[in-house]
């Protein structure tokens, strides 16, 4: 009778331990998600401030080649 007492106690701490591994598992795995979605977010905005690098090269590329223009309008008056 205390043996197969003990055989249950031992399967239900096992269980018992299996569970929480797999919770743990889980909320591992949940974080993991979150991190690499944080990363999604991170790498999508380094684009877009790439992107917004990029525009305002350009617009000073604008400046400069209106203020040459200028230059030369003087220059040639």
């Amino acid at each position: 009778m205390k043996r197969e007492f003990n055989i249950k106690k031992l399967k239900f701490k096992k269980l018992k331990f299996n569970i929480k591994k797999l919770d743990f598992n889980t909320k591992n795995r949940e974080f993991n998600i979150k991190k690499l979605e944080f990363n999604i977010k991170k790498r999508e905005f380094n684009i877009k401030k790439f992107e917004f690098n990029i525009r305002k090269l350009e617009f000073n590329i604008k400046i400069r080649e209106l203020n040459i223009e200028k230059l030369k309008f003087k220059i040639n008056k």
